[in-house]
């Protein structure tokens, strides 16, 4: 995602967008990940504990990064409002690969719009 983020592309929006469709699209790559969302979709939660027990280093990896990202981006933006929008993407982002609503190019170009909305 890092890579995503940091590409040197000027407009944000689009940085973001493909850092989300990457999480989402990497998810369908990695065995455990893909066992344990499958489960969920299907009404199963007895694989959920391995992505959230302990999710906290994963939740605070995410937002620590998009953070940072958002504050480069965006450093007339106060500090909580940057935590609230980092916290609104990582959520999100997680929410739609357990539950997806679309495609997930609409899912990552929904996700960033909605998002950066919040740093207006």
């Amino acid at each position: 995602m890092a890579d995503a983020l940091h590409p040197g592309v000027p407009d944000s929006h689009a940085c973001l967008r493909a850092a989300i469709l990457y999480v989402l699209r990497e998810a369908d790559k990695q065995p455990l990940i893909r066992a344990v969302i499958t489960a969920a979709r299907k009404g199963s939660d007895s694989l959920l504990p391995y992505l959230t027990a302990r999710a906290d280093p994963i939740f605070d990896a995410g937002q620590t990064l998009v953070q940072g990202w958002l504050a480069t981006r965006y450093p007339e933006q106060d500090t909580e409002s940057l935590q609230v929008a980092a916290d609104v993407i990582v959520r999100m982002t997680i929410s739609h690969l357990i539950l997806p609503a679309d495609e997930q190019h609409l899912t990552a170009e929904r996700l960033a719009t909605t998002a950066l909305q919040l740093l207006k």
